[in-house]
């Protein structure tokens, strides 16, 4: 095998497939890469961890054809350090892989390429098509409130993922929040998907998706899915599992509806959280809900409070711009809601709320279909109300 690259596209195929590679595989050839020549006249490179994996390919000039296996970090790691225009490849065969420039030259151990495994092919047509930016936007909305990997319900470890006849749904829910996204489709699917898609398949794309109107072919066979785009090829396995029933858990309406400024409503709850260190409910924050009086551009003040034994407190209040409704007292983890304020990009946000035992939702006033849910916390009732008997409630799902 011999292949002249220009440096930037072998950087970027390997800045791409590094992204698959497990740093603590207990297969060897786990970590390497797989750059070989192909039929098209193409370079492709290839990783996996046997779960998720993904192929890039690059223009080259190809003088001999072949294919060797190196260790991926490393060679990762030499190219990002070479700053000549054009670097060649010469190996195979079991032999060290040269590495050359103009000024310099490498030799690399490798592996036999027999041992790396064959990535999944998907046997049918692409499931849709949609744009990369609107799948990249749905995608970083859901990872947001997935659970973490120790869950024991497998299937809140991942996103749940649904196609109906107009509409493309990504659902995700850890039992104390949940995110909705939904993005309508041009044409009707092919044919019906869902399936629950591993977080970290999802954050992945999502970090090598444009933010752009380019296409994303998405394709579902023999329990794995495929995404297609420039000229990048991913796959991941599919969670076994059934999703809960996640309509049950969204409010079908709201008694009380606040808009507010986003940053505004975002600072003041990142000012809280300094002060929200108890240790039994941390990020724990207490709003209270009320009209204003004087203030003729804005019609209710949300005051957020915060209690630490150990650190102290905090009491500000923020400006609501539109507000509908009685006043309201209720305490949430302020942590959750300043994960969706930091994604939306919205200059006003709607806060809906029924009563202080029921879901805060946060609606976007770009992206109307998307819905952000986070479940409040009930305060025990005593003599004094105090934030420091704060209990969860029990969780939906």
């Amino acid at each position: 095998m011999k292949i002249n690259f220009e440096k930037k596209s072998i950087e970027n195929a390997l800045q791409k497939t590094i992204k698959a590679v497990s740093p603590k595989s207990p297969l060897p050839i786990l970590s390497y890469v797989l750059i070989k020549s192909e039929e098209d006249g193409t370079v492709s490179f290839s990783t996996t961890d046997l779960e998720f994996g993904i192929k890039c390919k690059v223009q080259a000039k190809v003088i001999e054809s072949g294919a060797v296996c190196v260790p991926a970090r490393i060679i990762t790691d030499l190219v990002g350090q070479i700053h000549e225009d054009r670097i060649t490849l010469t190996g195979g065969d079991d032999k060290p892989l040269e590495v050359t420039t103009n000024k310099a030259r490498y030799h690399m151990n490798t592996r036999d390429t027999d041992e790396f495994p064959i990535l999944p092919q998907p046997q049918d047509t692409p499931l849709l098509t949609m744009m990369q930016g609107t799948f990249r936007e749905m995608i970083r909305s859901a990872i947001i409130a997935v659970a973490p990997p120790e869950e024991q319900r497998a299937a809140l470890t991942g996103v749940f993922m649904q196609t109906t006849a107009n509409d493309f749904v990504a659902v995700s829910t850890d039992g104390k929040r949940l995110v909705r996204a939904r993005e309508s489709l041009e044409e009707a699917p092919a044919r019906s998907l869902s399936v629950i898609v591993p977080q970290r398949s999802l954050r992945e794309a999502a970090n090598l998706l444009g933010d752009n109107e380019l296409p994303l072919n998405i394709t579902f066979s023999e329990g794995q899915i495929f995404l297609e785009f420039d000229n990048t090829f991913i796959f991941s396995r599919i969670i076994d599992g059934k999703y809960p029933n996640y309509e049950v858990a969204i409010p079908r309406s709201s008694d009380i509806r606040l808009l507010v400024e986003r940053e505004k409503l975002m600072n003041a709850i990142k000012r809280a959280l300094i002060m929200a260190k108890d240790k039994e409910t941390p990020d724990l924050l207490k709003i209270e809900v009320g009209p204003v009086g004087s203030e003729e551009d804005y019609q209710g003040i949300i005051k957020i409070m915060s209690n630490s034994i150990d650190v102290g407190d905090a009491d500000e209040e923020v400006y609501v711009k539109e507000m509908e409704g009685n006043t309201i007292s209720v305490a949430f983890n302020g942590r959750y809601i300043l994960e969706v304020l930091n994604i939306l990009n919205d200059e006003f946000v709607w806060l809906l709320m029924n009563n202080p035992v029921t879901p805060v939702v946060i609606k976007s006033l770009e992206k109307e279909n998307y819905t952000y849910l986070v479940m409040p916390v009930r305060i025990k009732k005593r003599e004094e109300e105090s934030m420091d008997d704060d209990v969860p409630v029990n969780s939906y799902t």
